[in-house]
């Protein structure tokens, strides 16, 4: 599966090069390896959308989501994410290793001067598209003792190794960080490649990729439907609207929405434009193709799954790995066959659907019992404590402390956001989490956070300060410069427009 997932056609290739030139180009040459390392961090959470997978079996995520590809939609998994992390940094030459906890996760481990730092870009992308900001919680924070835990934990994992960590201290995150600050404000978020190619270029582009022609394919017969619905010579009850309802969302999120021609729609000729006007001859042949389509969409997919779904009668999910995978996947379209269950019994198949929703049902109530089974054994406080405290770093005590102070209008004492930040009903309410642990776990988990990080972030405010009194002296003086008659000929080196104040 790995080696699959590093195969690309040429044209996928040069597209994928293209938006890696597009991070390097903000690269300076001055800049040390850890700023380096740090701006393509960035780079990456502010381009791309984290994904756990997509939302159906056509596209194989081995080969998008869970590859380099998946930067032509900005659409990764955490294996794309990491691949996509080590590929840059290899270009520029800094030791970066992709580390893999199999049917689990997938991170980094960078290497500067020697010391070896933990990376997971997933999880601070994460926190970045909920609050737009940079979390750095998980770039290089953890020594081996914190950061090889639970989705990190190789120990099981033969090909993998567990080497020992250094970390990044507050000051240095945040001295890389002002540094390359500036870069990451003028940047623009890169457009996916997809958005700017034409049907003709995805085809050729992506043509190595599971059933993608076939995709394009059927994106012309949900085009038709569509503008038969909106004809209204089909009704939105029809079982042709529900074969559509199912699968737009889908297909057009990977081909795009707009078919412009049918040439791809058998029985139809090519010329056709989806702004011709309706004839009872053509709404006869239009449907006619459709139900033919629908007719080898069935079949396609039963006929390859006969197999399998004698198999779930007689055989469990645990004792057949890839049955399990094959099921999981192709839920989607099991619960589409139930809405049109009379069309698939018709056509023959009524049974291997049967054994499918038998299969749903088992894993259903297999599912609850694990969930209530993991309840009964271990307290949500234990399972949470690892990963709040995590989140809970001393740079996020100080975004909270700055939102409390943005939203009341005035400067708070350090005891007044304590009283605020071990306060479980005014954090759930920050952080819009329904957690399940009691309000005395999390208080207590809160307190602990705090007594830990409170020095830390009391230093990042003095820090600050101390910055913004030394900025505001500079102004003063680059002020008091310009009006005692600066010579204007002192900034002919300067580029940029002449604004009044520069340090």
């Amino acid at each position: 599966n790995y080696k699959k997932r590093t195969y690309h056609s040429k044209e996928e290739l040069i597209k994928i090069i293209e938006y890696f030139e597009n991070v390097e180009k903000g690269l300076l040459d001055e800049m040390s390896e850890m700023e380096k390392c740090m701006y393509i961090y960035c780079c990456i959470v502010q381009d791309t959308n984290y994904v756990t997978k997509y939302r159906d079996a056509d596209i194989n995520s081995d080969l998008i989501e869970n590859s380099l590809t998946g930067n032509l939609y900005h659409k990764l998994t955490c294996a794309g994410i990491a691949l996509t992390y080590k590929e840059l940094l290899d270009r520029q030459g800094i030791k970066c290793e992709y580390l893999n906890k199999k049917s689990c996760h997938s991170f980094n481990r960078i290497e500067i001067d020697g010391k070896k730092y933990g990376i997971d870009l997933t999880w601070d992308l994460n926190h970045y598209e909920r609050e737009n900001i940079y979390a750095f919680n998980y770039f290089g924070r953890q020594d081996s003792k914190h950061f090889y835990i639970k989705y990190h934990d190789l120990s099981s994992e033969p090909d993998e190794t567990m080497d020992e960590l250094d970390t990044f201290t507050d000051k240095e995150i945040m001295n890389c960080f002002n540094s390359i600050k500036s870069l990451l404000s003028n940047r623009k978020k890169h457009i996916p490649a997809v958005d700017e190619m034409s049907r003709e270029e995805k085809i050729s582009t992506l043509k190595i990729h599971h059933n993608y022609n076939e995709l394009q394919r059927e994106a012309s017969f949900l085009g038709l439907i569509n503008y038969l619905k909106k004809k209204k010579v089909i009704k939105s009850d029809d079982y042709r609207c529900a074969f559509a309802n199912k699968r737009c969302p889908i297909v057009f999120d990977v081909v795009g929405r707009y078919v412009t021609a049918l040439e791809d729609v058998d029985g139809i000729d090519g010329n056709y434009q989806l702004n011709f006007d309706l004839s009872d001859e053509f709404n006869v042949l239009a449907l006619k193709a459709i139900d033919d389509y629908m007719q080898f969409y069935i079949r396609d997919f039963f006929e390859m799954s006969a197999i399998y779904a004698s198999s779930i009668k007689y055989i469990s999910f645990e004792e057949n790995e890839e049955l399990y995978i094959y099921y999981c996947l192709l839920k989607n379209k099991i619960e589409y066959f139930n809405s049109i269950k009379s069309v698939v019994t018709k056509m023959g198949y009524g049974e291997e659907l049967d054994y499918f929703n038998y299969a749903l049902n088992r894993e259903e109530v297999k599912r609850k019992k694990e969930v209530s089974d993991k309840r009964e054994n271990y307290s949500q406080y234990d399972n949470d404590y690892d990963y709040l405290s995590c989140i809970l770093s001393a740079d996020e005590m100080l975004y909270i402390k700055d939102y409390i102070e943005k939203t009341k209008g005035k400067t708070i004492s350090i005891d007044e956001f304590k009283k605020l930040f071990t306060n479980p009903s005014f954090m759930r309410k920050i952080f819009k989490e329904q957690w399940k642990f009691t309000d005395e776990e999390l208080r207590k988990l809160l307190n602990e956070v705090y007594n830990k990080n409170v020095a830390i972030m009391i230093e990042l405010i003095n820090q600050r300060n101390s910055a913004n009194t030394k900025l505001k002296k500079i102004d003063e003086i680059v002020n008091n410069d310009i009006n005692n008659d600066f010579d204007d000929s002192v900034l002919s080196d300067f580029d940029e427009e002449f604004t009044g104040k520069f340090i």
